[in-house]
C-alpha cells in the first residue's frame, strides 16, 4: 500500500498484531479478520474468498476499502469493540449512536447489534398504555430526557427506513407533542407521513380534547365525599387547568408561536402533568375518594384513546402491530 500522508489510523482501532485493515474514507482500521467474521454474515463471506496474490497489503495485512463513512465504520467497530460502548437499555446511548449502529448493523448483517439497536427503541415506544404508564419521568435514555422535534421526526425516518411499524404510533404522537410546524414541513418525511401528523394532531387537538373534556365535565355523585364544595370546586380547578392550557396552545399556533411550547393539551400530557398531580391532592383540594372516581374516570378514557392511537395516524391496529414487532425481534 502506497504511502499517503493523508491517512490516519483510528484512535483505539488500530491493532498493530491483527490482519485486516479497513479504510473508510482517509480512516485506517485493524482489526482481526476472524472477529469480525464472527459477527458479521457479510464480512464472513468476504473474507473465506480465496485471497489473491496481487490483493493490497499494509504491512502484512489484508486491506478493504469499504463504501462507507470513516464515522459510521469507528461507531460499528467500537460498538462490537468496546463492552461499555453501546450498552443495552435502559442504559444510555446517543441518537447519533443509535441510528449509525441499526443501519451499519442491517448493512453488514450484524445480528447482536442489531438487536440491540431494536431493543433501544423498543424500551422508548411503548405498544400498551401499562408500558407507557411504566416509563420513567426522568432516564438517562437518548430520548426520554429531553425530547425535541428533530429527535422525534428522526424516529419516524428511521422507522420508514427498516420497517418498523410498531413504533410508529408513539412516534407520530411525540412529534405532535414536540414538534413545531415548521420542522415538520422542513422535514425529509415523506408526504404520506406529513399528512398523517397534521391528521393526528387536528384530532388530537380536536376529537380527542373534546372527549377529554366531556370526562372532566361529569358531575360526581358526592356519595362518600368529605368535602362536597371543595372537590366540586377541586373538580371545577382541574378542568379550569386543561382548559387553559388549551388557549394557550391554540393562541401560539394561531399566532405561528407553536415552537415555544410543548403542546400540553394532548391526553397522555393532560394526565401526567394535570389530572394525576390533581387527584394525588397536590394541586387541588379534592378528597380522595373524589380524587379517586376522577382517576378511575380518566383510566377508562385513556384505554380508549390509546387502542385507538394507531388508527388516528392512519396505521393497523396494535395487534398487527404487534406481529410485525415480533417478526422484527426474532429474525435471524
Amino acid at each position: 500500500m502506497s504511502t499517503n500522508q493523508s491517512l490516519v489510523r483510528a484512535d483505539g482501532l488500530y491493532f498493530t498484531d491483527c490482519g485486516l485493515v479497513i479504510q473508510a474514507e482517509t480512516t485506517l482500521f485493524r482489526i482481526s479478520r476472524d472477529f469480525l467474521a464472527i459477527h458479521s454474515a457479510i464480512f464472513r463471506d468476504m473474507l473465506t474468498l480465496p485471497t489473491p496474490s496481487e490483493a493490497e497489503t499494509l504491512d502484512g495485512a489484508l486491506v478493504v476499502r469499504l463504501p462507507d463513512s470513516a464515522q459510521d465504520i469507528d461507531t460499528m467497530l467500537r460498538a462490537l469493540l468496546y463492552s461499555d460502548f453501546f450498552l443495552p437499555p435502559p442504559l444510555p446511548t446517543s441518537l447519533d449512536n443509535l441510528t449509525r449502529i441499526m443501519r451499519m448493523s442491517h448493512k453488514y448483517d450484524i445480528d447482536i447489534l442489531r438487536k440491540r439497536a431494536l431493543a433501544h427503541l423498543d424500551a422508548i415506544h411503548p405498544m400498551t398504555l401499562d408500558a407507557y404508564e411504566a416509563l420513567p419521568l426522568r432516564t438517562s435514555t437518548w430520548v426520554s430526557d429531553r425530547p425535541t422535534g428533530k429527535s422525534c421526526l428522526a424516529m419516524i425516518l428511521l422507522a420508514r427506513e427498516f420497517s418498523l411499524d410498531w413504533i410508529l404510533p408513539f412516534a407520530f404522537y411525540r412529534v405532535c407533542v414536540y414538534a413545531t410546524d415548521l420542522e415538520i414541513i422542513e422535514s425529509t418525511l415523506a408526504l404520506i407521513d406529513k399528512a398523517a401528523i397534521v391528521t393526528g394532531c387536528r384530532l388530537l387537538q380536536g376529537n380527542e380534547t373534546h372527549r377529554l373534556m366531556d370526562v372532566l365535565s361529569e358531575e360526581n355523585d358526592f356519595k362518600f365525599c368529605e368535602d362536597p364544595g371543595g372537590c366540586a370546586e377541586g373538580r371545577d380547578f382541574v378542568r379550569e387547568m386543561v382548559e387553559s392550557q388549551r388557549f394557550i396552545t391554540e393562541q401560539s399556533h394561531a399566532l405561528g408561536q407553536s415552537r415555544y411550547a410543548v403542546k400540553s393539551d394532548l391526553p397522555l400530557e393532560v394526565w401526567t402533568q394535570r389530572i394525576e398531580p390533581a387527584v394525588s391532592g397536590r394541586d387541588s383540594n379534592m378528597c380522595m375518594e373524589c380524587g379517586s372516581q376522577l382517576s378511575n374516570e380518566f383510566a377508562v378514557y385513556l384505554k380508549d384513546f390509546w387502542r385507538n392511537l394507531p388508527q388516528i395516524f392512519g396505521l393497523p391496529d396494535w395487534q398487527n402491530l404487534q406481529d410485525a414487532k415480533k417478526t422484527a425481534l426474532t429474525k435471524e
